[in-house]
This record gives C-alpha cells, structure tokens and sequence, in this order.
C-alpha cells in the first residue's frame, strides 16, 4: 500500500471524520498539485474497491461501518438466528449472537452480515440490533 493511500485510509477511519469534497480531502491531506492525478486515481481504485463511495452531494463517505460485527448468519426453524461473527472481528466477540426473528428482517442463512448492537438506556444489557447483508465486508 503506497503512503497516499494509507493517509487517506487511516483519514477516513478517524472516529471524528465526517463526509467532505474532493478538494477538501485533497487539502487535509495535504495533496499538492502533481499529486492530483494520482489522488483522483487513488479515490477512484478505493471506490471499485468499495472502500469509499461518493455521495450524491458529491462528499467522499467511508464504506467500513462502525460500531458493529461482522459474522455469518444463522436460522433456525423458528426463524429466530444467530450471527457467528468472524475471526477478526473488533471488538472481540465469544459466541454466537442470537438475533429474534422480528429483528432478523429479510437475512437469508449462510450470508455474511453486520450486526449493529443496540443497547437500552435503562439497562446496560444489551439489545439485538437488525442484521444487514454486507457484499463489501472483507
């Protein structure tokens, strides 16, 4: 990984990064000039890669969410599920995650998916969120 690419990155990951322009992004970064070409290049090869997507505003948003786990899917017969999340999931995960049947929506069996966990305010326990396909999780 060239170092434009892992600035933009580890830019893009920054808990306080929120969605900006091209020329702005470029001027964060620090891109000068004979880099441009290069740059758009680097954002255009992150797009294909679903890194990155532009907004339809035109703002460059992160693909990789935040705050959640990625893991397999699971159904019983019951329609109830469970996600086993995968190996290098962070934070770390023991176990699978059961999912009830009202919250696991249109989730098919044996698909990758991202768990976003809710949590109730009253109790500090925790709350199964609504699983989502992820075609671009690695």
């Amino acid at each position: 990984m060239d170092p434009l690419e892992s600035r933009v990155r580890e830019y893009l990951q920054l808990p306080s990064y929120r969605p900006i322009k091209f020329a702005q992004l470029a001027k964060k970064l620090g891109v000068r000039k004979p880099q441009i070409e290069a740059f758009e290049n680097l954002l255009e090869r992150l797009v294909h890669d679903g890194v990155i997507r532009f907004s339809d505003s035109g703002r460059i948003e992160s693909r990789k969410r935040t705050g959640g786990i990625v893991g397999t899917v699971r159904r019983t017969a019951m329609g109830d599920g469970y996600i086993t999340p995968i190996a290098t999931t962070t934070p770390t995960v023991k176990g699978d995650i059961i999912v009830f049947a009202e919250d696991m929506k249109d989730a098919q069996d044996n698909v990758r998916a991202y768990q976003q966990l809710l949590y109730r305010q009253q109790h500090a326990a925790p709350v199964q969120g609504h699983p989502a396909p992820t075609h671009h999780a690695s």
